[in-house]
């Protein structure tokens, strides 16, 4: 769990952890015990990891789900064209769910904007003048 981790901000999925082995009994003794700390519903950081923008982001995106990506002035921070990031992280998913704590959710069927893997590890959308 803890190499997923670090691939991934520190962050990790109850499903994930679940997956490399922890039963659910194990995730809740960790988050007890401060090994792993709850961001979102479902969604963890190692305990200890650095608190960053990028961690903040991929756990927003994490627990928003698959298809999930970092929008509006979030994703413009993650590709350099932003010069601070936003004090709430912007999604679009194209399914709804209840907004998370400092976090703003766009929803659609249809995304105009590609979606791609960033260099950071983390999904945002790509702005029509970038290459």
């Amino acid at each position: 769990m803890l190499r997923l981790a670090a691939r991934q901000h520190g962050v990790v999925t109850r499903a994930q952890a679940i997956e490399t082995g922890l039963t659910k009994s194990m995730v809740q003794t960790r988050v007890r015990t401060g090994r792993l700390r709850r961001i979102h519903p479902g969604v963890y950081c190692v305990g200890g990891s650095p608190a960053t923008f990028e961690q903040r982001a991929f756990a927003a995106a994490a627990w928003a789900g698959p298809g999930a990506v970092l929008s509006h002035r979030s994703a413009g921070y993650l590709w350099g064209l932003v010069d601070r990031h936003p004090p709430v992280d912007e999604l679009w998913t194209p399914r709804r769910r209840t907004r998370p704590p400092a976090a703003s959710v766009h929803t659609s069927r249809r995304i105009w904007l590609r979606a791609i893997e960033g260099g950071s590890g983390t999904s945002r959308s790509r702005p029509r003048h970038a290459r």
